[in-house]
C-alpha cells in the first residue's frame, strides 16, 4: 500500500509515493516526538486536566477524524486510564494535516521550519517547560500519509513500535499525555493524497 508515517525514537520513516516506489534518498522523516528527561530539581507543575476543553469548544470534526479519535480512545492496548478531547489540539492537528496536503510535504516540521510544539503553543496550548521549545520541536505528534482510512492509518502506526508507544502510552512520558486532537485532510494530486496528524499532550499547567 502506498503509505508513509513519521517514526519516533530515532528511527527514520520509510515512505512510498502513490505509485508504491520508495522515496528518494533524503526524504525520510526525522524522529519525533522526542521525550526529554525531567529532573527531580525542576519545579512541580500544577496541571488542570480538561481546562482548555471547557474554555474552548465548538470544533467540528470530519468523519475520518471522529473514527481516528475512537480508535485512539478504545484500542484494547491503550494504557492511559483516560483520554480527553481537546479543541485546541484538534484545531492544530487539523491545520497540520491540511497544511501538509495543501503544500504537498510530509514532515513534523513545516516548510517554514516550525514543529508541532510551536504550533500548539501559538494556538494557546501551554506545554510543560521540559518539552522541546525549539522552533522545530516535537514532543506530541504522530503523522501518517497515504492511508485512505483511519483504520488503515491506525494499523500502520500499530505496526511501528515507536508510534505504538506514543499512541498507546506505553512509556511513562507518553502516559502523562492525556489530552488529544486529531486531524485529517485529503488533497487529490498531492504526493500522498491523504494526510493524518495526532497530537497528544500533557494537560495544560
Amino acid at each position: 500500500m502506498a503509505a508513509a508515517w513519521a517514526l519516533l525514537a530515532g528511527c527514520p520513516a520509510f515512505a512510498r509515493d502513490p505509485a508504491g516506489n520508495p522515496a528518494p534518498p533524503g526524504e525520510s522523516e526525522p524522529a519525533g516526538p522526542v521525550p526529554r528527561r525531567k529532573w527531580a530539581s525542576e519545579p512541580k507543575e500544577e496541571c488542570r486536566p480538561g481546562a482548555a476543553a471547557r474554555a474552548d469548544s465548538g470544533v467540528a470534526l470530519n468523519a475520518q477524524e471522529r473514527e481516528l479519535g475512537m480508535l485512539l480512545e478504545h484500542d484494547a492496548g491503550q494504557r492511559r486510564t483516560r483520554l480527553v478531547f481537546n479543541p485546541i489540539l484538534a484545531r492544530v492537528a487539523g491545520q497540520r494535516a491540511r497544511d501538509m496536503a495543501a503544500r504537498n510535504y510530509f514532515s513534523h516540521t513545516d516548510p517554514d521550519g516550525f514543529g508541532a510544539n510551536h504550533h500548539a503553543t501559538q494556538a494557546g496550548y501551554r506545554l510543560p517547560e521540559h518539552y522541546d521549545h525549539a522552533p522545530a520541536g516535537n514532543s506530541i505528534e504522530s503523522i501518517g500519509a497515504g492511508y485512505a482510512s483511519a483504520a488503515e492509518a491506525w494499523d500502520g502506526w500499530m505496526r511501528s513500535p515507536p508510534h505504538r508507544a506514543h499512541l498507546l502510552g506505553l512509556e511513562p512520558f507518553y502516559q502523562q499525555q492525556t489530552e488529544y486532537g486529531v486531524g485529517y485532510a485529503y488533497a487529490p494530486g498531492s504526493r500522498y493524497g491523504h494526510y493524518w496528524s495526532v497530537l497528544i499532550a500533557k494537560p495544560q499547567c
